[in-house]
């Protein structure tokens, strides 16, 4: 009669790192359980003493007190209730499992630096899942944050191995204190594990510190990732350092915080550069402000531009005078460049659009009131609203001729102009102000322009053929050559410059083109003429008078009868 093979006991491991006796105890039940499972007597042996652990393993009591560890152990393996009956082949499937957690106890090196998840948390331990068969812990009290609360399960901690025992990981956010401080020293230095150490003073080059009782420095380019103004500001503070230079058995330290923040700082730029794209919105800080912009950093130092025609709709001539740094801003990435990682912000496309509500309030034909911005030699840009700025032409400044604005304008005075036109795709608003004003006008002329009218108007622009002049009623006609009183070849801009005061008469006006003809020389021959009809009237009189007389014998004879 076949012998009722008992099944195997199945284990189960804590959750928790292993201590030497813990692990040793396991191994005894593991043979325990593949002796029943053959049939065979138990003959399990006592665990043989193992050394104590260190102070930073948990033990055995501590397992018993963290009453909420509950994960299931490694050794439930399936492998194991599939086995035969055939003793090789039980003691072959025992051995590859021994030989597949021994192979995980060596995975990792003390000073590596890994990323666990939490699983469990005790009253003086968190346990940690590292992905494989081996088991991680890390003092509790060094994953509490700054408000002294503890990671949820599920969490990631990032910490470094400073110790392996029997395949258990004991982890630490820095190398804990020894009683040997140079063999510590040493292990820091060669694992590249942070270091606790007390600023205890300043000097020339940087700060003094002391770390496991032993005096070390750290230069002062290597406390912040900026320069640091005042140093004395870390004495009495605690901080983590990196070992990057043990010389001299321990007589020479040199310590890099600078290093540790590099690495924080990369890490999260990394993640940083995941959202950077085209569109993507961030809270930034101003950095540096030049003249031409202001580089804005959106974390972990990644930075971009800002420039000064992206800060605001209205016009930005000095980004002073909008921002200052360290001031905390709202950007979106409006270019960005993958080869070369440069990275183009804006301000202004986060903010409402003015030429939204223009095209309603500056209607074509309205008058408005605006401020005189800026002076160009092409004409006067004028502010009618914040970010709205319309331009008027040299052309349309004044009646007379100029040849720069500020003949007539000057910044920051307000004015009414006329709105002319208006292209809301291009931005753009043409105005008028000699439309709305005198300025430049020659003095009204009684009854207004008519043919054979005498009147003073304005050199407005010389040619070859002639010279046009601006007559009232914002009228301009043509006075040729042939009819200038000049004699030929004369430099008319001596003769009559631009501006000046010439008096004309209007000898023609053509009724299809409004054309005027004007002509100096017909005054000049109306005044000839007048003073010839002048004379001949006065030597008309004077001819009567002389008939009236007589003869010189009747003078004689009037003489003789007076007497």
């Amino acid at each position: 009669m076949e012998k009722e093979q008992k099944p195997a006991e199945v284990v189960e491991k804590p959750e928790a790192p292993l201590s030497d006796q813990a692990a040793a105890a396991l191994e005894a039940e593991l043979l325990q359980g593949a002796d029943e499972y053959l049939g065979e007597e138990s003959s399990s042996e006592a665990a043989p003493e193992t050394p104590a652990s260190t102070p930073q393993t948990p033990t055995s009591e501590d397992l018993a007190e963290d009453t909420s560890l509950t994960a299931a152990s490694d050794v439930d393996n399936p492998q194991l209730k599939e086995a035969s009956d055939d003793d090789e082949d039980g003691m072959a499937l025992m051995q590859q499992f021994m030989d597949g957690y021994t192979e995980s106890q060596t995975r990792y090196e003390i000073g590596e630096a890994i990323t666990a998840t939490v699983v469990s948390i005790g009253k003086q331990f968190v346990f940690l899942d590292v992905g494989s068969k081996s088991e991680a812990s890390i003092p509790l009290e060094q994953t509490l944050d700054e408000d002294g609360i503890p990671p949820a399960i599920g969490d990631t901690i990032e910490a470094f191995i400073v110790n392996i025992n029997q395949g258990n990981l004991e982890l630490g956010k820095h190398l804990p204190g020894t009683d040997d401080a140079m063999l510590a020293l040493e292990d820091a230095h060669e694992n590249q594990i942070p270091v606790e150490g007390a600023v205890t003073g300043t000097n020339k080059g940087g700060l003094e510190v002391t770390v496991f009782g032993k005096r070390a420095f750290c230069p002062i380019s290597q406390v912040e990732l900026r320069f640091v103004e005042d140093p004395k500001k870390y004495v009495g503070q605690t901080l983590k350092f990196r070992i990057a230079e043990l010389k001299e058995g321990g007589r020479n330290i040199v310590l890099s915080r600078r290093a540790l923040l590099e690495e924080a700082q990369k890490a999260e730029a990394s993640k940083i550069w995941d959202r950077v794209e085209e569109g993507a919105d961030f809270d930034g800080t101003v950095q540096t402000i030049k003249d031409y912009g202001a580089f804005i950093d959106i974390g972990s130092g990644v930075q971009g531009l800002l420039h000064v025609s992206e800060m605001s709709h209205q016009r930005v001539d000095n980004p002073r005078e909008l921002l200052e740094e360290g001031q905390q801003v709202r950007v979106r990435i409006i270019k960005y460049s993958p080869e070369n990682d440069k990275i183009s912000f804006s301000m202004k496309v986060l903010q409402r659009d003015p030429w939204d509500e223009a095209m309603e309030k500056f209607k074509v034909d309205s008058i408005v009131t605006g401020t005189v911005g800026r002076l160009q030699p092409f004409g006067a840009f004028v502010e009618l609203a914040p970010g709205i700025d319309g331009l008027v032409h040299i052309s349309q400044v004044s009646h007379r001729r100029i040849n720069h604005p500020k003949e007539v304008l000057t910044v920051g005075d307000t004015i009414e102009v006329k709105v002319k036109s208006f292209d809301r795709d291009k931005r753009r608003i043409g105005l008028s102000l000699k439309e709305i004003s005198t300025e430049g006008l020659p003095p009204s002329v009684e009854g207004g322009v008519s043919q054979g009218k005498v009147l003073k108007g304005i050199v407005d622009k010389l040619e070859e053929f002639g010279i046009f002049v601006r007559l009232p009623d914002n009228k301009r006609g043509l006075l040729p050559n042939a009819e200038l009183l000049a004699p030929r070849g004369s430099d008319l801009s001596r003769v009559h410059p631009p501006e000046s005061e010439i008096e004309v008469m209007i000898q023609s006006i053509d009724p299809g083109s409004g054309r005027i003809r004007l002509s100096q020389k017909a005054i000049e021959r109306e005044k000839q003429q007048r003073e010839f009809q002048e004379y001949r009237q006065q030597s008309s009189k004077k001819e009567k008078a002389a008939a009236g007389f007589g003869t010189l014998g009747d003078l004689l004879k009037n003489i003789d009868v007076k007497k």
